[in-house]
């Protein structure tokens, strides 16, 4: 089950974000001139990914400079 948000401008441009009540997943996806685009991937996956993987560069780059 997801419980969805619309925030609508105009019957053209619109937005969707669905989140879910078990997995606390967010998709979204955005209709520009009336023409809707795909789902965006597990949003709050790809910000955990993207977190993790700063945090490692920086802890490579920190023990680089400590070499």
């Amino acid at each position: 089950w997801y419980w969805v948000e619309v925030i609508r401008h105009n019957a053209l441009h619109c937005v969707q974000n669905a989140y879910g009540f078990v997995d606390h997943s967010y998709y979204q996806r955005v209709k520009d001139s009336g023409k809707w685009g795909d789902w965006s991937p597990n949003l709050f996956q790809a910000g955990a990914d993207a977190k993790a993987h700063a945090n490692s560069v920086a802890n490579q780059a920190e023990a680089k400079a400590k070499a």
